[in-house]
């Protein structure tokens, strides 16, 4: 187990420097997710409207 925790550290600084080169892609991934989840939000409630329609009839 103790092992892991340097290997952890070393991958979270990797993992923050090409966070850092790649800053501008992310926040273009960070903009798609939010607006696919709106999406997602969306169609959930427009289901769950259908489904209550449905539910009452």
């Amino acid at each position: 187990m103790h092992k892991a925790i340097p290997t952890l550290i070393a991958t979270a600084i990797i993992f923050g420097f090409c966070l850092d080169r790649c800053a501008p892609d992310l926040r273009f991934i960070r903009s798609t997710i939010h607006e696919n989840t709106e999406l997602v939000n969306a169609f959930s409630a427009g289901t769950l409207a259908l489904n209550n329609n449905l539910n009452i009839s």
